[in-house]
């Protein structure tokens, strides 16, 4: 948005819709959300997620990879670090930068999509 600029009340409620990740009138969360795992976070992934050593893994992947999704190019949009191999189900590997590559939220959403 240009700083300014006047939109539409249509224009307002596309970007609203775009923002809520809509696509093909489908909602991407709940049951239709890519990472859907049965409707609960678990209390383990909460824990873990908030570790230091997560935190410290993402600022390297995404400092490695210079702030770029891997797949697109793209930069300064919304960056996730994906995991290669799984979080779950590879421990040892859960904090090692090789694991990591930065994608941005949409080739992230076509990774587990491709992966199902």
């Amino acid at each position: 948005m240009i700083k300014g600029t006047k939109h539409s009340k249509s224009s307002i409620d596309k970007m609203k819709l775009s923002l809520r990740n809509i696509e093909n009138n489908h909602l991407h969360i709940g049951e239709n959300a890519y990472h859907w795992k049965g409707g609960k976070t678990t209390r383990e992934r909460k824990i873990l997620m908030g570790r230091q050593e997560y935190r410290q893994w993402r600022i390297n992947v995404l400092e490695r990879d210079n702030y770029t999704c891997q797949c697109c190019g793209i930069r300064g949009v919304e960056l996730h670090c994906h995991h290669i191999k799984s979080f779950y189900e590879y421990i040892k590997l859960r904090y090692n930068v090789d694991n990591g590559v930065v994608l941005c939220r949409h080739c992230h959403e076509l990774t587990h999509t491709k992966n199902k």
